[in-house]
């Protein structure tokens, strides 16, 4: 075993390679290792199961230098149990994501009420209001269209 540390409150002891068994799975869930490798005779059952670790190393002709080295993996790897949470340095690690949103008129019309609801519960009244009075110009909008 290596050694211990407290991740959200708990030891834990953080073994350098754990040998996968069925329990063995539940202990890794919880623990959230940087690294394993599982020199089992099916290791690919193993990958199922092990989402939270940051690099796996499957069957006995792979051992971790490999992916340090030479496999095009990378070996700077969440320690301290953060892989639950993050995965290894890659290209992804150097990209900047951005969303877009875009409405039509009707989308704001089904939307609309329900955003300003949330608004006026979380005490937001400046999101509030920019949705209730984009939905009154479309309301006067259509009232005038009427006549």
């Amino acid at each position: 075993m290596g050694r211990t540390f407290l991740p959200f409150g708990r030891k834990v002891a953080l073994p350098r390679v754990i040998y996968i068994s069925q329990s063995g799975f539940l202990v890794l869930r919880e623990i959230a290792n940087k690294s394993l490798g599982s020199y089992k005779a099916e290791p690919s059952k193993c990958t199922s199961c092990c989402h939270l670790t940051g690099s796996v190393f499957l069957g006995q002709w792979t051992p971790e230098s490999v992916g340090d080295y030479a496999s095009g993996t990378n070996h700077v790897l969440p320690t301290y149990g953060y892989a639950r949470m993050y995965g290894g340095v890659s290209l992804d690690s150097f990209l900047k994501y951005m969303t877009v949103q875009s409405l039509t008129e009707e989308g704001l019309r089904q939307l609309g009420p329900h955003v300003a609801t949330m608004a006026e519960v979380e005490g937001l009244e400046a999101h509030k209001r920019a949705v209730t009075l984009r939905l009154k110009d479309i309301e006067a909008k259509q009232v005038s269209t009427r006549r």
